[in-house]
């Protein structure tokens, strides 16, 4: 059972849409999506990519009704000027901060009352060129830690650094406005701790990451900040059974 969420709280949910592929439920989770959603649902011309976004969407919108007594279908959203949605309605609703993201077998969401949270989640299934994408996009630093480590782990090292910017540029609310390459994560190999570095960095708040693997095939990271540094209580669930 699932607690409430409370100041310090950061829930993360997994779902693996493979196990949900099911029209009967599918269709039933089409249900509660808003117009806007049920449209862009339909502009999908992949099976697999319409799906995956249908239960990327019912699955917010379910969660969420577990911390709040709203019906999963009155739930609505606005996004800021960089496409990052938030709670807009229905009104006196509680303000729950979230954010999803979905990969190739993996949808994963973060939620927290207090703190502004990013979420990314990539799938290994395909090689690439690790240091190829790193010259251009990830911080001088960055690329030349990668390249310095051997091919097998430089893959996984590589979706660290990446799942990493995307989940703090997704916190701050500013996306790929952002330039990558303008600040470092440093990865500790003793305890797997995570810092930031950046000359960019304007808002004031603290910043806790982590880095999680779901299953052999996926990373995920997470980005909270918030106003002080209160220790922060992670909670990690599997959200199959909610959408069965």
């Amino acid at each position: 059972m699932v607690d409430s969420l409370k100041p310090g709280d950061v829930h993360v949910w997994y779902l693996w849409p493979e196990r949900l592929a099911n029209a009967e439920r599918l269709s039933r989770h089409t249900q509660i999506l808003s117009r806007d959603e049920k449209t862009r649902a339909q502009s999908f011309r992949l099976e697999d990519d319409r799906n995956l976004y249908i239960l990327s969407k019912a699955f917010v919108r379910i969660l969420l009704s577990r911390y709040a007594p709203t019906d999963p279908a009155l739930w609505e959203f606005t996004p800021n000027e960089y496409g990052k949605p938030a709670i807009s309605g229905p009104p006196g609703v509680e303000d729950i901060a979230f954010n999803i993201s979905h990969t190739t077998g993996l949808i994963s969401a973060v939620f927290a009352v207090d703190a502004s949270v990013g979420i990314d989640a990539e799938h290994h299934g395909r090689r690439t060129d690790a240091l190829a994408i790193a010259e251009h996009y990830l911080s001088p630093d960055e690329y030349s830690a990668l390249s310095m480590l051997r091919d097998s782990d430089r893959q996984q090292r590589f979706f660290e650094y990446w799942t990493l910017k995307e989940a703090y540029i997704k916190a701050t609310g500013l996306g790929m406005s952002m330039d990558l390459s303008t600040f470092t994560f440093d990865i500790r190999e003793d305890d797997r701790g995570i810092s930031l570095r950046s000359t960019n960095v304007t808002d004031p708040g603290f910043w806790t990451f982590r880095l999680l693997k779901p299953g052999p095939h996926h990373t995920v990271a997470v980005a909270i900040r918030r106003s002080g540094e209160a220790a922060i209580k992670f909670g990690i669930y599997d959200g199959n059974s909610l959408m069965q």
